[in-house]
């Protein structure tokens, strides 16, 4: 739901929700009613520190129920119940009134290899993961030919792993990004984690023609970049890495494309 189609009259139900896992993690779970052409969806968001999975599926949603058939992950099918009391709360510069109350029903989800479940009939409705959805924006600045500080960045031209690390200088830290995006029985799949790591755990020649990286857990193995070599050869190694619901996920391959660029 976007930031502006809040309900014109009354306070606004909030559409999302959020309840503790096993082993640590987060669940949040966010849904979006159909509007501009667009069908009904759920997001679920399992985070625990800097790694999670975020879940989208379809989902039929109105102003004060969800419900989503989550395959072998699980099921949400609740309804809003209002306690007859309200909140303020700002979303890009405007004032809403949201209601309180709780969504009952049924929640269950059953995350993949077992990294987290959580199951409950009634949880207290939660406007914080709507705002923080919609109405927060971030800039993001790049580097430039007189940086001392290098990005190597790993993407793959289909569907597959993402990965990234960066630092501003050969001696400082390393910042490693990694996303696995899938596609299983109609449900988006996000996997996602984020490490800051010493500076050994990444270098790179003045030149920008080579790379190394040996990160620390949970990644395993090292990748070696070399750009005089041919575009499905120039990322090489045995570099993987256990993600939430998915173990042992390869971050090399000739399938990927690698590039390493200036960066502050």
């Amino acid at each position: 739901m976007p930031a502006t189609a809040f309900a014109a009259q009354g306070p606004l139900v909030p559409p999302s929700f959020q309840l503790q896992g096993t082993n640590g993690y987060t669940v949040v779970v966010l849904a979006g009613q159909p509007w501009s052409g667009r069908p009904g969806a759920v997001q679920i968001v399992a985070r625990k520190g800097n790694m999670g999975v975020s879940y989208s599926a379809p989902a039929t949603v109105t102003e004060t129920s969800i419900s989503a058939d989550l395959g072998a992950l699980g099921a949400i099918s609740v309804s809003f119940h209002p306690s007859g009391q309200s909140t303020a709360s700002k979303c890009a510069g405007r004032k809403i009134e949201v209601a309180g109350g709780t969504y009952e029903g049924t929640i269950a989800f059953h995350g993949e290899e077992g990294y987290t479940e959580v199951e409950a009939t009634s949880v207290p409705a939660d406007i914080r993961p709507f705002l923080a959805a919609a109405c927060n924006f971030t800039t993001v600045t790049g580097g430039g030919p007189n940086s001392r500080g290098a990005e190597l960045f790993v993407r793959n031209p289909g569907l597959g792993p993402r990965f990234s690390v960066a630092k501003s200088g050969p001696a400082a830290p390393a910042h490693f990004s990694v996303e696995v995006p899938e596609y299983d029985a109609g449900i988006s799949i996000h996997r996602f984690a984020s490490f800051s790591m010493p500076a050994g755990s990444f270098g790179y020649s003045p030149n920008l023609q080579t790379a190394t990286v040996h990160p620390q857990a949970p990644f395993s193995g090292t990748a070696h970049f070399d750009r005089r070599k041919r575009a499905n050869r120039c990322w090489s190694g045995d570099l993987t890495i256990d993600m939430p619901g998915l173990s042992n996920a390869a971050l090399t391959g000739r399938q990927l494309r690698a590039g390493l660029v200036h960066a502050y």
